[in-house]
């Protein structure tokens, strides 16, 4: 397992918080979860080489870039809509407002 820190580790998610609540099952939120996990090596298959380890930081810094490929902009804006309505995390990419 990663070395996360702490605040990750005790994060519970929105698609967790259904779980517990029994708004979700189980089963379709580990589906969730996986479909989500491919999405992120697709999106990061699409990520040019980077001294940065931090996918975040990859990520962010493509997003600022206005990367053109209209694949990578397709997959990581659908990546960063799951991220805010499926686990309700809307600050995984930091654009300088």
């Amino acid at each position: 397992m990663p070395a996360y820190p702490h605040a990750c580790r005790a994060y519970n998610c929105k698609l967790l918080k259904d779980v517990i609540a029994e708004r979700e099952t189980l089963q379709h939120a580990l589906t969730v979860v996986e479909q989500t996990r491919e999405l992120i090596r697709e999106v990061a298959g699409l990520l040019p080489p980077s001294p940065k380890v931090s996918f975040r930081e990859r990520l962010e810094d493509e997003m600022e870039g206005a990367h053109k490929d209209p694949q990578f902009q397709q997959k990581a804006s659908a990546l960063l809509k799951a991220y805010e309505q499926v686990f309700g995390v809307d600050d995984v990419v930091d654009m300088g407002e």
